[in-house]
């Protein structure tokens, strides 16, 4: 792991992580800051049980979005508290990164949103090579 390139996202727990960008962004990690205490908590939730190997089964919270060839899976945390907030995560292996984070999309939008996952996701990847 290269200084800086990840940032807990869970005290503690280095299986659920926002990346941070060569930049020195961390945009899941901004944009999660930004939101509610109430929607922080579904979100904080979320981690939890992905943390703990549990799947996050209804479609109303966690959605599959795409796969890549190397078998790494875009998933989208859904919490649908004022007008509806998104959360990006790349499942690599058996750890979880968070990549950014938006207001719902339009259906139009989550072709972007994927894009915007996996380009933050493979620009972390190659420097971890």
């Amino acid at each position: 792991m290269t200084e800086h390139s990840e940032r807990q996202l869970l005290e503690g727990v280095d299986s659920v992580l926002a990346i941070v960008q060569l930049s020195g962004r961390c945009d899941a990690w901004d944009y999660i800051d930004g939101l509610a205490d109430q929607a922080k908590a579904h979100f904080q939730r979320y981690f939890e049980y992905l943390a703990e190997g549990k799947h996050i089964r209804s479609p109303e919270k966690m959605r599959h979005l795409a796969t890549d060839s190397m078998g790494n899976e875009v998933h989208e945390l859904k919490v649908h508290l004022n007008g509806g907030s998104r959360v990006y995560v790349v499942k690599h292996g058996d750890r979880w990164f968070a990549t950014h984070g938006s207001r719902k999309p339009k259906d139009s939008r989550v072709p972007t949103e994927i894009g915007v996952a996996w380009a933050v996701f493979y620009e972390w990847y190659d420097r971890e090579k």
